[in-house]
């Protein structure tokens, strides 16, 4: 099946780089309900389908003693390790996941605009995997029922959550294509810069390993 919206909103533009949907898997999905999958594999995919949803009905209780971005943080990560494991989710775990995506949207749109806002390159591990985190759910989520007869594609489409995204792509854009001088300003990991094998070659926010041929970085051992 075609994806929709292909051409729309530039900063969404990794949506055209795959014929369909689901071509991101580089091996066999993992789903609860797939008969030829071993039961260690079906209970890694409930694993992590049931930890999404602990962490999106987190999200909705709104515990006070957890500032709410964070809570918002929590859901996208877990997005990403759904993503990066190959799950998919099936229609039953959809009708559950979309309502609850539905409701704590905002929430999730606030760490958002943090780090759109806020950008910091000492936490740029932890915006590598939110934005995968975040692609895995505007891919592979958009046809999920939002509960009140629409689904989260329309919820995505939200104005201000468009800008967010653009302007947090635009900042790990410059961030990755920043000088030498900037780039030794803060030390990570060779681990924590290179997609993983798992993630889509179309995260390109991401360095793949050539490109480190072509700056100098200083790695922590």
């Amino acid at each position: 099946m075609e994806c929709e919206n292909q051409a729309q909103h530039w900063h969404l533009k990794h949506y055209a780089d795959t014929k369909s949907c689901e071509s991101f898997h580089c091996c066999e999905p993992i789903s609860a309900k797939n008969p030829s999958l071993s039961e260690k594999t079906r209970q890694k995919g409930t694993f992590r389908s049931e930890q999404l949803i602990l962490a999106l009905e987190k999200c909705i209780a709104k515990a006070s003693d957890v500032p709410n971005y964070y809570l918002g943080e929590r859901v996208i990560k877990e997005c990403y390790e759904v993503g990066k494991n190959g799950v998919i989710l099936n229609d039953e775990e959809g009708e559950r996941i979309g309502p609850l995506i539905n409701n704590c949207f905002k929430t999730i749109k606030s760490r958002l605009f943090r780090h759109a806002y806020l950008f910091d390159a000492n936490y740029i591990p932890d915006y590598l995997i939110f934005r995968s985190g975040l692609q895995f759910m505007l891919e592979n989520y958009k046809r999920f029922p939002t509960g009140d007869g629409k689904q989260l594609n329309i919820l995505f489409e939200d104005t201000y959550f468009i800008q967010f995204i653009s302007e947090f792509d635009t900042n790990l854009k410059d961030w990755k294509n920043s000088s030498e001088k900037s780039f030794n300003s803060v030390e990570h990991t060779e681990l924590q810069l290179l997609r993983p094998e798992q993630i889509p070659e179309n995260h390109t926010w991401w360095f793949e390993k050539g490109e480190f041929e072509k700056k100098s970085i200083d790695f922590k051992n």
